[in-house]
Parts: structure tokens; sequence; C-alpha cells
């Protein structure tokens, strides 16, 4: 007898234990906009909205003529290809789009219980947003990076080494002097030596003449002329330096050209009681890069010191829910159901001038309608919400 009265004491215990899972049915969900009042047993949560990160990849481009180019056809036979003036260009080379989830401050939502264990039934994000109802379920901290934006530094020594020999050379100078005699004086030729700086032409020759020593080494290595030959690495290896140098001595005749990748992110949440959301997102230059602060785009469109084209971001509504009925309109008064999105497609394209550089088909979490939980599931099912959309992800007894 004592053993069924302890079976039935724990079954009685289990039973207590597990109804404690259920969410107490009196409760309340209120807009917080209508009711703003916050009691002991009551917590806030809200409902995501969706922003998009959009990340710009710029390529400059620099191109700097050598110091010899103008005998790059005198002393190496080279005409085309050859720089000759300094020049920098700018092109956006990538746009990807993606989406973020930040909550929603048209969507709070304030939970009033006379239960005070509620807030154990409910799981949030640290931000606030609907996680799940009845259920535990992983969360995620969001860790938000910080954009750097290297800025480069002008370099004015890109052709260092342009010659191997001095940058000095000594000539003779035929000069005379007077020597005076009893009765006359005699003018005496004689030679002076004197150090000078050497020309550009001649600096270029000395070039000219190393690179073509260096192919004529390089060739004999290659064809095994040397009596004396080392090993394959041991040649790979010295080929490969000859040609490091050999285009190092070169780009003083045609020139370089120095690409750098400039990396941006830029945040935009789109409006959802507009049916077509346009904004500039910067001004672009094929000449000056990117402009992101919109005072200095005014006042250099105003001065007219820059050329080029606004980069708008263009959200369009596809509205597939648009048969569906919101439940917005009951948000600001008091009700037993927990409110859910149900986002809707958008289409996301940036546009320079007429021309679409990039589009993505994308869901947008207030482009959509707000369904409510009827009561009865709510207090008999666990229930998982996407937290970037706060639509239903998966639900069971």
């Amino acid at each position: 007898m004592k053993r069924i009265i302890y079976i039935l004491i724990i079954a009685f215990v289990t039973v207590s234990c597990a109804s404690k899972k259920i969410v107490s049915p009196s409760f309340k969900v209120v807009n917080i906009k209508s009711d703003t009042s916050f009691s002991q047993n009551a917590l806030v949560y809200a409902l995501p909205r969706t922003g998009l990160k959009i990340n710009v990849e710029i390529t400059k481009t620099e191109i700097y003529s050598g110091p010899y180019y103008e005998y790059a056809k005198k002393y190496l036979g080279i005409d085309n290809g050859v720089i000759y003036s300094d020049n920098v260009n700018y092109d956006i080379s990538n746009i990807e789009i993606d989406s973020y989830s930040q909550p929603d401050t048209n969507c709070l939502f304030l939970v009033k219980s006379q239960n005070c264990d509620m807030a154990n039934f409910l799981n949030l994000s640290q931000n606030g947003l609907l996680l799940s109802i009845n259920k535990n379920v992983d969360i995620d901290n969001d860790k938000q990076g910080t954009n750097f934006y290297l800025q480069d530094d002008d370099d004015d020594f890109f052709f260092i080494n342009q010659s191997i020999k001095r940058n000095l050379q000594e000539i003779n100078k035929k000069e005379y002097k007077i020597v005076k005699n009893d009765s006359s004086s005699v003018k005496i030729p004689f030679t002076r030596k004197y150090t000078v700086v050497k020309s550009t032409e001649l600096k270029a020759e000395e070039a000219a003449n190393f690179i073509v020593k260096i192919r004529k080494r390089k060739f004999k290595l290659i064809s095994g002329m040397y009596e004396k030959f080392p090993d394959g690495e041991a040649v790979d290896l010295m080929i490969k330096e000859m040609d490091k140098i050999e285009k190092e001595y070169l780009s003083l005749f045609i020139g370089k050209t120095i690409e750098t990748k400039q990396k941006y992110t830029l945040n935009y949440t789109p409006d959802e009681s507009i049916e077509t959301n346009q904004n500039i997102l910067f001004y672009f230059s094929s000449d000056n890069g990117a402009f992101f602060n919109k005072n200095i785009i005014n006042r250099t469109l105003a001065n007219k010191q820059i050329s080029g084209y606004p980069i708008i971001i263009d959200v369009e509504n596809l509205n597939f829910t648009n048969k569906l009925v919101s439940n917005l309109e009951n948000t600001e008064s008091q009700t037993n159901s927990f409110f859910y999105r149900i986002p809707d497609y958008a289409n996301i394209r940036i546009i320079k001038g007429n021309n679409v550089i990039a589009s993505k088909k994308m869901l947008i979490a207030q482009f959509g309608k707000l369904g409510s939980l009827p009561k009865d599931l709510i207090n008999k099912s666990k229930i998982e919400f996407y937290k970037n959309y706060g639509s239903i992800k998966s639900l069971s007894k």
C-alpha cells in the first residue's frame, strides 16, 4: 500500500513539473505603443526588421611612367605598352548584398502574465528578439565587426633601383692657362677632370645594357652553354631571380601599374511603408573614387569638382503576401496571443547610371504580414522562430 502511495506521489510531482513547461493561459500581449505600463510579471519582446548590408569593393589602379620612358624605343626597341603619363583610375570591382536582423521599434510587444515564471517559457536573443516559446534553443551572440578603411600613402619611390653603376662620372675638360714671359704671355692648354652627375640618357643606356646582359645570361643558363652547370633547382631559382631583376629594370622604361583594393560596408534599412525604396548609397567617380559623406558630395557637386554617378539602391516589395490579412491592427489592443512575422520577398538592385551592377532576391521581414498564434497552440506546443525573420521555424507538441 505504501508503495502505491509512493508511486502516486511521484506521478503527481512529475505531472506538476511538466505542467510548468506550458505557458499559462492568463497572459496578455499588447503593442508597447498602446501600453507602456511595466508590471512585475511582464517582459518585452521584439519582432525583427531586416537591414541590408552592402559590401563594396573598389579597385584603385595607379599607372606611373618610368624615368626612362623617352628612351624605350631608342635603346630597347619598345614602342607599344609604354606609359607616357601618370594616371589614377577607380572601378567598382565587386558588390555583395547581405542581410542582418535588428529589433523593429514598431513591433515591440509587452507580455503581462499572472505567472511569475513567465520568463522561463520564453527564449529571447540578447537584443530582445523572440526565439522560441516552451523550448530552449542555443543563442548565438552576434559579433559586430569593425570596418577599417586603409588609406594608401602616396609613395614617390616606385623606381628606386635605376642603375647598378654610380650616379656620377668623371669627365675631362680642356682648359687654358696664361703664362707670362718677360716680353709676352703664352696661352697653354691643359686637361682638368670634373665629377658630374650622369645625364638621364646615359643612365637609360646603362640600364638598357644591363637588361640585355641579364637576357644573355638567362639564355646561356637555359641552353646549357656554361661549362660548369648548376643543378636543376639552382637553375630555376637563378632564372626566377633574373626575371625579377629584368622586370624591375624594364619598368624604368615601360612604367608600372599598381592595383589596390578598397573595401567598404554600408547599411540600409528598407521602409515597409513605401512600395519601392530608392536611396543614394554613395557617389562614385572613376577619377576620384567613392564619396560617402553627403555633405562632401553636395559641396563637390555644387562646385563641379567631381563628375560621376550616384550609386542607388532600389528595393522593390514583391507583395507575395498581399492576399493575407495582417494582424497589425490587432497589435494595439490587448490579446492572449503572440505575434509573429510572415516575411515577404523583395528585389534588391544596385544601380549606376542606367545600368544595374548588382541584384539579389531576398526575404525582408517587415515587407510581410503579422500573424498571431492560437491560444491552444501556445499552451500545448514548443514553437521556435527564425531569428532573422520572426517566422515560425518549427512546431512540436
